[in-house]
């Protein structure tokens, strides 16, 4: 009896011990939080969010940004400066440009660090709904096959990396292979239809810059479209339910990636969208929450400090690259062998 006493004794200690690392954010946090947003004269909100519901863990577990290392090459847009230095409205968002939204709806990646293929996906529908001038067309690509078949897993991953799988390898449409990975399982790529390749979408032209300059990244957005950029994640993140975010309390957490589709002078902010649900964030172009604004500038969070861009090649069930050069081998092959059989033929023929 003594020795069962003992062993659940250490159990107890055990489980307390580790509390912390799973508790949820307290309401005292959250006053918290608000007590600093009053004191530093902001305005934005922070409630109770599906986010601070969650432990320490499952929050961590959606932090999958890596950064590229320092000195590497970049690929900024061609012409980008020149259109920097024209004329723009203070206000711009694909959110309502002519009428219309031109944004897709609000996912959730779940407790994967997915974030890298849901802020690809989100500014990749949106700049193909701008290509083909259809604010309503139905675009929704997997990040199921991102996960499965790019990565392998639910760690992190650079955004280059990530547009790169998608100029090379393609993903088809969500129903093809729906996101599950919300749980942290990873379904082996095999689990995806069979006919994904008639079925998928690439991006053609693509690339990202480094801490590029405000009148770069809206010029990129107004003639483009949205792009995404790289964020740090802070403990009053998560509990943020609307206006320009200002980071004001708590330990930094981990990187993220998230899109942005426009911009407010009036009030300093990017408007941006995020991939962690309705139950997070603040109202946005469809009518759900999921969506943030953040402040421009101020070293804020370190956002922008990575953006990039991608243009989605117009066709679905592109080849690849490796197809391409297979259809050009073989059509060198057939030219070769009809010349060869040609000059033959004329030989013979004197």
């Amino acid at each position: 009896m003594k020795k069962i006493l003992i062993l659940l004794g250490g159990v107890l200690f055990l489980f307390f011990s580790l509390e912390p690392s799973f508790a949820q954010m307290s309401p005292s946090e959250i006053e918290a939080i608000q007590k600093a947003i009053k004191e530093k004269g902001l305005s934005w909100t922070a409630g109770e969010t599906d986010i601070t519901k969650m432990s320490d863990a499952e929050k961590n577990a959606m932090l999958g940004a890596i950064l590229m290392p320092p000195g590497s090459p970049e690929r900024p847009r061609e012409g980008i400066d020149t259109l920097a230095k024209l004329s723009m409205p203070s206000y711009f968002s694909w959110g309502n440009y002519n009428g219309h939204n031109w944004m897709t709806s609000i996912k959730n990646q779940g407790g994967c660090g997915s974030c890298w293929g849901f802020a690809a996906a989100g500014m990749f529908e949106a700049r193909r709904r701008i290509g083909l001038s259809q604010p309503d067309q139905e675009v929704d690509v997997s990040e199921q096959n991102m996960v499965s078949c790019w990565k392998g897993d639910c760690g992190g991953a650079t955004m280059p990396w990530t547009l790169g799988e998608f100029n090379t390898d393609g993903t088809p449409d969500e129903p093809c292979f729906p996101y599950v990975s919300g749980t942290g399982y990873v379904p082996p790529c095999t689990d995806r239809c069979t006919d994904w390749l008639s079925r998928a979408f690439f991006l053609g032209d693509w690339g990202w810059a480094s801490g590029p300059s405000t009148a770069n990244i809206k010029a990129e957005i107004q003639n483009f479209g949205p792009v995404t950029s790289y964020m740090d994640v802070y403990a009053d993140f998560d509990a943020y339910t609307s206006g320009v975010y200002v980071h004001v309390y708590g330990t930094l957490r981990g990187g993220h990636f998230v899109v942005i589709y426009g911009w407010d002078d009036a009030n300093n902010c990017w408007l941006c969208k995020n991939s962690w649900g309705t139950g997070w964030g603040e109202v946005g172009p469809d009518g759900t929450r999921g969506w943030f604004r953040i402040l421009i500038g101020g070293a804020n969070c370190n956002h922008t400090e990575e953006v990039h861009w991608g243009n989605p090649r117009t066709c679905v069930g592109c080849p690849t690259l490796t197809e391409w050069g297979v259809i050009i081998l073989v059509v060198l092959i057939v030219v070769s062998t009809w010349v060869v059989l040609r000059r033959r033929k004329v030989i013979g023929v004197r």
